[in-house]
């Protein structure tokens, strides 16, 4: 038997015996906080006292130190899903992907102090029980996945879910264009360089034999590096939903070309493409505003 099902049976084992149900059965943690764990509802506060009690069942059932680690560290995780959960809800709240003005960047703003919040909390439960460490567990995949739910709610639960899989599996990818379309070398390696625009187009492949075209956009609009960043940019433009699509549609080609121009080390072409259809299709008084406010 691999040491991998090795673990998996000793800690089903384990959690039998103690009556607790932690997320080892998959791979990675559950986004539901365990009905029966030692602390109780996240809601109710994170009590340390019973999961000492908890870590000592765990030491006198003689599992190894690092097996130990392992099963407090995915069992704490999954314990403040809940509290993400609730973080993330308030920010989503009547969510809409071209709302871009002050609210939003408060909204943005007051997100990233609970996540802080929130993660430090529990980092803080995990330290008091497992002593100081330096392998604290990265729960910024938890907060993205549950992110994109709230994003992707406008979906069917099996799209939504086929399509939250496949940006994640292509989160990385997705990275790497942002940084080559901001101008950004990340390798100097050119094989690799197209190998980054292969996957992204291999991304968008996938996601259009899951979606419907107006959903395929939608997720673009909501997901893709161009939308994030007409949302810092447009924020004091605050644009219309229909401003906002004319104003994706004119960036969006522009971006994916530049990270071909610069993968090939070509000169960067400029922007007027993009003013110049921006100009055609917005207001007179709207465009000048547009040019005024871009990224104030």
């Amino acid at each position: 038997m691999s040491a991998h099902k090795n673990f998996r049976k000793m800690a089903v084992m384990v959690a039998f015996l103690l009556g607790v149900l932690f997320p080892v059965l998959a791979d990675g943690p559950g986004e539901q906080p365990p009905s029966s764990s030692p602390a109780g509802p996240v809601g109710d506060g994170l009590q340390s006292g019973d999961y000492q009690t908890y870590l000592g069942s765990l030491q006198a059932a003689g599992l190894s130190d690092q097996t130990i680690r392992t099963v407090i560290t995915a069992d704490v995780v999954a314990a403040f899903a809940g509290k993400r959960s609730a973080a993330l809800g308030e920010r989503y709240q009547n969510f809409q992907y071209w709302k871009i003005d002050s609210s939003e960047t408060a909204a943005r703003a007051r997100l990233a102090a609970q996540r802080r919040a929130i993660d430090e909390e529990m980092n803080g439960v995990l330290q008091q029980l497992l002593g100081p460490a330096d392998d604290l567990p990265d729960v910024s995949r938890e907060w993205e996945k549950k992110s994109m739910e709230f994003e992707l709610a406008f979906l069917s639960p099996e799209k939504r879910e086929a399509t939250k899989t496949t940006l994640l599996a292509y989160a990385k990818v997705e990275q790497q264009m942002k940084e080559l379309c901001g101008g950004l070398f990340v390798t100097e390696d050119t094989n690799e360089l197209q190998q980054i625009l292969a996957s992204h187009k291999e991304m968008q492949s996938t996601l259009q034999q899951i979606l419907l075209p107006e959903e395929y956009k939608r997720v673009e609009m909501t997901s893709s590096w161009t939308a994030e960043n007409l949302r810092h940019a447009l924020v004091q433009f605050a644009p219309t939903e229909s401003e906002f699509r004319i104003i994706f549609d004119a960036w969006r080609p522009h971006d994916e070309n530049l990270t071909q121009i610069y993968a090939t080390r070509q000169a960067d072409p400029g922007n007027q493409q993009v003013y110049a259809k921006l100009k055609e299709q917005l207001s007179s008084d709207r465009y000048n505003e547009y040019t005024s406010t871009w990224w104030k």
